[in-house]
């Protein structure tokens, strides 16, 4: 296991420019989040999750998403019988529910894994209301804020999600078809103001003042939902679980990189879920946002994020895979070390440069290289599919300089060959490989570290 940064460094904080992470000490922080939702629940017993931990930080992960409060996809009521709920039937807080989080917390900072707290999922707030749910996150912070955790208002704060919200027959029936137009967005919109001033809260409680973010739902932005908050840090998206949020994805990213905060996926495909998303779309996600701007990136593992056990009906309807199968998921372990190559670079001044190869990405074509540079030494050209691309043409080269592209495989994150060329204008041959896809890192001669 990689040495305890966050003893090294300290906790984390945006940049100095505000458009990357960092510890207190300076040193550049990459994201690469692990999804644990039901985490805080009796689901994740403290000797099964020490177990997860530990496997985590050592494949190279650094941060761990997980919900201090009632879970996605389920109710108060039943939370309470995974033990996941932090409130009493009087909506008192149950400290013996913190006391278990207490644990949980301090050993994931004592293994090098950075919590980012989520205070349950966006349409509780409506089922508890406001003044609880600022009650809730007082607790959060009184506790945990002087550890280098992040916070997350919620998950999904605009999510509709009428199954945990509405509690009867008439109102169900309502979200059927027999509600005015537009009520729903009202009630999001209703819902979102709510999450302001939560955020305004927990910023004017915490002394530590932790980076804060929030989780969205599918085709919008965090930022686009609260605006420039002073103490929104970080920009978020989810791209979901379908493969129709590809342009989404990268457009939305590339877009933020303007704004005064990093963005990252925070819920890109699970691997694993509804039986898709295997480690190649796990590498895809991952290089198409890093290069498209993102700071950092999340994963998730279907079995995982709910913790499913076997002969278990728990949360079927998003696939069969229990946690022990989606364990030896490979996708995880992928981008675990390819967070470990892009350390030996100055990641965090990514910037997208699509147009300098040819061909590129288009939201015509999703499977055409995507670029980005690192000033001018540095240019990384991810091959989404090797058989569709037989040779890139890089434009805007240093006169007289000469370069070498090193081609590295994205499962292993090893160099396979190399390639040396000088000139204004080259081509760079794409050769078989026996992966889907390759990563080309192009680089001045003295600049090379591979």
């Amino acid at each position: 296991m990689e040495k305890n940064f966050l003893f090294k460094h300290g906790p984390i904080r945006l940049s100095k420019n505000r458009k990357y992470l960092e510890h207190a000490d300076g040193t550049p922080f990459f994201w690469l989040a692990d999804t644990w939702w039901y985490g805080m629940t009796s689901r994740l017993p403290v000797p099964l999750f020490r177990k997860l931990a530990k496997f985590r930080a050592k494949q190279g992960f650094t941060v761990i998403q997980i919900v201090v409060g009632i879970p996605p996809e389920i109710d108060a009521k039943n939370a309470k019988k995974i033990g996941g709920n932090p409130f009493k039937d009087d909506l008192s807080l149950d400290k013996v529910y913190f006391e278990e989080v207490d644990k949980k917390i301090k050993y994931l900072v004592d293994n090098g894994l950075v919590p980012v707290i989520f205070g349950g999922w966006g349409h509780h707030i409506d089922v508890l209301g406001l003044n609880n749910v600022k009650k809730l996150w007082h607790e959060i912070v009184a506790r945990y804020s002087s550890y280098p955790v992040i916070f997350c208002l919620a998950g999904e704060i605009d999510i509709v999600s009428p199954s945990v919200i509405l509690n009867s027959v008439k109102n169900l029936l309502r979200f059927f078809g027999r509600v005015r137009r537009g009520s729903q967005n009202d009630n999001v919109g209703k819902r979102i103001k709510k999450w302001t001033e939560i955020g305004d809260y927990i910023s004017s409680i915490d002394p530590f003042k932790r980076p804060i973010t929030a989780h969205v739902s599918r085709k919008t932005t965090a930022h686009d939902l609260l605006g420039d908050k002073k103490w929104l840090s970080i920009n978020s998206i989810q791209s979901g679980h379908s493969k129709d949020s590809v342009s989404f994805m990268i457009n939305s990213i590339k877009k933020s990189v303007a704004f005064k905060m990093p963005i990252i996926n925070m819920e890109p495909w699970y691997e694993g879920i509804l039986g898709n998303f295997g480690e190649y779309e796990q590498r895809f996600a991952f290089w198409a946002c890093i290069l498209s701007g993102a700071k950092g990136h999340s994963y998730g593992a279907h079995g995982i994020w709910q913790m499913s056990k076997d002969n278990e009906n728990f949360m079927k309807h998003w696939g069969e895979s229990n946690w022990e199968e989606a364990l030896k998921f490979k996708g995880a372990k992928q981008l675990g070390l390819s967070r470990k190559f892009l350390e030996k670079y100055e990641w965090w001044k990514f910037k997208p440069d699509f147009d300098r190869v040819s061909p590129h990405w288009t939201k015509d074509n999703y499977y055409l290289p995507i670029s980005a540079k690192i000033e001018n030494r540095h240019l990384f050209i991810y091959v989404p599919r090797v058989g569709g691309v037989r040779e890139i043409r890089v434009k805007s080269l240093i006169a007289k300089s000469f370069y070498k592209v090193s081609y590295v495989s994205p499962e292993s994150m090893r160099v396979i060959d190399r390639f040396k060329f000088g000139g204004n204008e080259s081509i760079i041959p794409i050769p078989r490989s026996k992966t889907k896809d390759l990563l080309l890192v192009m680089t001045t001669s003295q600049e090379s570290k591979v």
